[in-house]
């Protein structure tokens, strides 16, 4: 008479999967940097930027200027930079009207500042040697 599959002993797949289980870890985690933090912001930074700040004001001035002159600098052979200079520009000017004249504290600001980032228009923080 065949054994029923609740009376047959257990296959080699069962075993397997025994043997791949990871141990429970029974201590917890007592560091105050154990926490997951997650930075949740808006696809647009436009959206967290109020209307009245002058980096709206600046970036609206500055679309109007013709960069003509400025695109005429950068030679069409060589690397092509990483961020456009228009935005290069803009990115400047913003940074000398807060006093800030470091390249190295420009590029901290587009990496931590929203306003810089929106200014960033997406690119990635520049180099500090531009």
């Amino acid at each position: 008479m065949p054994k029923s599959k609740k009376e047959t002993p257990k296959g080699l797949s069962f075993w397997y999967n025994l043997s791949m289980r990871k141990p429970k870890l029974n201590h917890k985690n007592y560091s105050k940097f154990s926490t997951v933090r997650q930075l949740v912001l808006p696809l647009d930074y436009s959206q967290m930027i109020p209307e009245t700040e002058p980096v709206r004001l600046l970036d609206a001035v500055l679309e109007e200027m013709d960069y003509t002159a400025l695109l005429r600098l950068y030679s069409p052979q060589g690397r092509k930079s990483a961020v456009p200079p228009r935005i290069l520009f803009k990115i400047i000017v913003f940074a000398l009207s807060e006093g800030i004249y470091s390249l190295r504290a420009i590029r901290r600001q587009c990496q931590v500042n929203i306003q810089y980032m929106w200014l960033l228009q997406g690119y990635k923080a520049p180099s500090p040697f531009f």
